[in-house]
């Protein structure tokens, strides 16, 4: 008989064939299970706060609040609720001015039961920051052993106030502290909403850095990775523009959302990445801001605030605020992954993958900095992580084993160079604070992500997506047959009269001299040719290479910093070309030598005034005309830098701006250029002005003159 009624009571709990949800369960101690884990969601998501306003007044004041109960005090909505089925039976009517800090639980314990290792911090319990704010005192403390704590990316904006300094570091650590009226609103803000959330500690840039100890800011800034992945979290504010903005919907501490800003009509697509899918981060200042790429990139889990609500983003799902507690319930960690955020710490391979790293670029070059000063900054946190597969490091931002084909970045759109504070003596003489015109941390520009497919050729297969959300978004393949073969040796230096250095731009070393390091297989068959091989790196066999390549061992030493070597030299040669004047919105424009004939593109850094964006990506090139002499055509010095080729086929249309041109020879097997860059000279120094191709039988034929070139 007791069988019986447990097995009429299994029946009747399982969630109705009909209904869209997953198959019935064979096993009832799983759907048990799973029972008690919705009794907990319920419990998170119908439990309200209920903060006591004049406590909350008292805490601001004397910043002497410690324990998290003094917020507020259980209550349970007045919903109608089924506990067999396991879903509300009518939707509880949500507030639009509040965001319901109990499914915001939901969503952390939700991600914590049932995605397991995929969404944890790398180094769960054993990494911890020197310092921390402890939210249950309000003051920042130094945490003796690892602790679980909450990393807040944020706006700074330009108040001063609230920073970690040599002189005030002990009145930081008085119980609160943190919560006197001169720190910023948000940061108060997010204090008081951990509280609510029964997190402890907080990591915040502006109080857990000395901001004037120079050697405990380097350190940190080239640790941003391990601060961010190791988080349980990391709580975005991506309201306003200012840390003294605060966070809007948070009742009793908060000001309330407006309702014109919770638009349920307001469709949630995935468009360049997966943050794009939460409505309003592209419009809001957070978004913009270079500092705030590399605090997503390395979150492993992350809680948004935004103007219009709350959304939650994990390695495996994107929840806001409309997500039911069935959906909850039934999220496992059978993610897509190809759906998943490329730029996550989780893609981060252990082989130098070039394209990842230029969609890393192309996503932080476009925004802004309110200091010119720390455009490497705002990026050593990438840099530095990427320095353990990027044998040599990074050049001013460009991988030197790759130098060559790093050489040919492009923009998509206007330029504007960027700057430094300190004097134009001071750049010279001193390493570290002069942006190279050579690499794109002299320039805010959008980068085109497929500057770099001639250096995909060492890739035969990988999972890896290719810039998520555009009309390439496709498994990455090495099937351009779009080539490069180096002709110069470059060397680096820090100014005019320091010692130079050989650049070792080399990642072919292996493929010419047939040697398998170690950590690789090769795979083959009897009647392969050496073309035909497969390549394994041990640790990713998931990928298939055409050839191994040189990865940093444990005998290498820390590389140079990515300020090293702000200057470069080789020896080539040169040539004077004529170029076709640009209209506005126009970037790209075609080459003529002296009688007029059509000779290559060239794709400018043009200067942000005065340009007007185009509608579309093919307008921004200009058409040859065709031209009798140079008259009308502007005189450029020209130096070629490297050598290209391409299979005369049509696939390659999509690299090629001239692939279509009728002066483009066609009836060839491949077609043969130089790359060159268009340089400027000033005191001796050359800069570039654009990258381009000339037609390798149209360069040769001119006058050619080898000299040593200074590259700033």
């Amino acid at each position: 008989m007791a069988n019986e009624e447990r097995k009429l009571f299994v029946e009747t709990s399982l969630p109705s064939t009909t209904s869209r949800v997953p198959p019935i369960l064979q096993s009832t101690e799983e759907h048990m299970k799973l029972r008690e884990e919705l009794r907990q969601l319920h419990y998170f998501t119908h439990r309200v706060p209920k903060p006591f306003a004049d406590e909350k007044i008292e805490c601001e004041q004397d910043g002497l609040d410690s324990t998290t109960s003094s917020f507020y005090q259980p209550g349970w909505m007045d919903s109608e609720y089924d506990s067999t089925t396991g879903s509300p039976t009518k939707e509880s009517k949500k507030n639009p001015q509040w965001i319901d800090i109990n499914l915001v639980k939901a969503w952390i314990y939700g991600c914590t039961t049932r995605h397991g290792a995929h969404c944890h911090p790398i180094h769960q319990g054993k990494i911890t920051p020197c310092w921390l704010i402890d939210t249950s005192e309000a003051r920042i403390v130094r945490p003796s052993t690892p602790v679980r704590y909450v990393a807040l990316s944020y706006v700074w904006g330009s108040t001063a106030a609230g920073l970690a300094c040599q002189g005030n570091l002990k009145r930081l650590q008085k119980p609160g502290s943190l919560l006197k009226p001169g720190m910023p609103r948000t940061i108060r803000d997010v204090i008081s909403v951990l509280r609510l959330l029964d997190e402890r500690y907080l990591w915040v840039d502006r109080l857990c850095i000395v901001q004037d100890d120079d050697k405990d800011k380097e350190k940190h800034i080239n640790n941003m990775a391990s601060i961010y992945s190791n988080a349980c979290m990391t709580l975005v504010v991506a309201t306003g523009v200012g840390a003294d903005y605060g966070l809007r919907g948070i009742s009793g501490i908060t000001p309330p959302l407006q309702s014109k800003d919770r638009d349920k009509d307001k469709p949630c697509l995935a468009t360049e990445h997966q943050l794009t899918r939460l409505v309003d981060l592209p419009t809001s200042k957070w978004y913009s801001r270079g500092w705030t790429l590399q605090e997503i990139v390395f979150s492993r889990r992350t809680l948004y605030f935004t103007e219009a609500g709350a959304f939650w983003e994990c390695h495996c799902h994107t929840w806001s605020e409309d997500t039911s507690e069935r959906t909850l319930l039934w999220s496992n960690s059978k993610c897509n992954e190809k759906m998943a955020n490329i730029f996550r710490d989780s893609y981060f391979p252990s082989w130098p993958n070039l394209h990842m790293y230029l969609q890393l670029v192309a996503a932080y070059n476009n925004r802004r900095l309110t200091f010119d000063d720390d455009i490497l900054a705002a990026f050593a946190g990438i840099t530095t992580s990427l320095n353990s597969t990027f044998q040599g490091g990074f050049l001013f931002g460009l991988p030197e084993i790759f130098l060559d084909i790093a050489l040919l970045w492009r923009p998509m759109g206007p330029c504007r160079r960027r700057t430094s504070r300190k004097g134009k003596k001071e750049i010279r003489n001193k390493p570290g604070v002069a942006f190279p015109s050579w690499s794109w941390i002299g320039w805010q520009t959008k980068v085109d992500p497929r500057s770099w497919k001639c250096g995909y050729d060492y890739i035969k297969s990988t999972n890896v997506v290719s810039w998520p959300g555009s009309k390439y978004d496709r498994p990455l393949k090495a099937a351009s047959s779009w080539k490069l073969k180096p002709t110069i040796q470059w060397y680096v230096a820090n100014g005019l009269n320091s010692p130079t250095r050989p650049v070792i731009s080399d990642y072919k070393r292996h493929q010419r001299s047939g040697d398998t390091p170690a950590g690789w297989s090769r795979y083959s068959l009897p009647f392969e040719g050496p073309d035909e091989a497969e390549f394994v790196y041990l640790s990713d066999m998931k990928t298939r290479f055409r050839f191994p390549l040189p990865l940093p061992s444990d005998k290498d030493t820390s590389w140079p910093s990515t300020q090293e070597g702000s200057l470069l030299f080789c020896r080539t040669v040169r040539a004077y070309l004529f170029v076709k004047p640009l209209a506005p919105s126009r970037i790209v424009t075609s080459l003529y030598d002296e009688s007029g004939a059509w000779a290559g593109v060239i794709r400018m850094q043009v200067e942000e005034k005065g340009f007007s964006i185009p509608k579309a990506e093919e307008e921004m090139t200009e058409l040859p005309e065709p031209h009798k002499g140079s008259r009308g055509l502007q005189k450029e010095e020209f130096i070629a830098i490297s050598e290209g080729s391409a299979r005369n086929a049509w696939n390659e249309a999509g690299f090629f701006e001239e692939w279509l041109f009728p002066e483009r020879p066609r009836r060839t097997p491949f077609y043969e250029f130089f790359n060159v860059l268009c340089i400027t000279r000033q005191d001796g120094i050359c800069y570039r002005k654009g990258v381009g191709r000339v037609l390798r039988g149209v360069w040769l034929s001119q006058k050619l003159e080898t000299l040593n070139v200074t590259l700033g």
